[in-house]
């Protein structure tokens, strides 16, 4: 909690981070994409959680920093629908094998 109560502390792991020139970019061109943002690094969303949930950061959180975890959420559901995507697709793969070897078992 002491990291999520130091706003420069937060800005330095921001910029490390290097996600922080995307967001801004998209911010200038109204764009939504997520594909320049870099994954971001479990401390640094562990601190800006901690920050979003207590009040230890004084004036609370700022744009930057809620747009970084929104951006965050958005990564994670975008993620779990393409590997729920890939999970169907190779299951469907493995049935459309298992029958065609089942024909060819058939015949012979």
């Amino acid at each position: 909690i002491k990291l999520a109560s130091n706003r420069n502390i937060i800005y330095v792991l921001l910029e490390t981070w290097g996600g922080i020139n995307a967001i801004t970019v998209n911010n200038e061109n109204s764009k939504k994409s997520l594909r320049g943002l870099p994954l971001l690094h479990l401390g640094l969303a562990a601190v800006l959680n901690a920050a979003a949930e207590t009040p230890a950061l004084e004036g609370g959180l700022d744009d930057i920093m809620i747009q970084v975890l929104e951006n965050e959420k958005e990564r994670k559901k975008v993620a779990q629908r393409r590997e729920e995507e890939r999970k169907l697709r190779m299951k469907k793969a493995t049935l459309a094998t298992n029958s065609d070897r089942s024909e060819c078992r058939s015949i012979l």
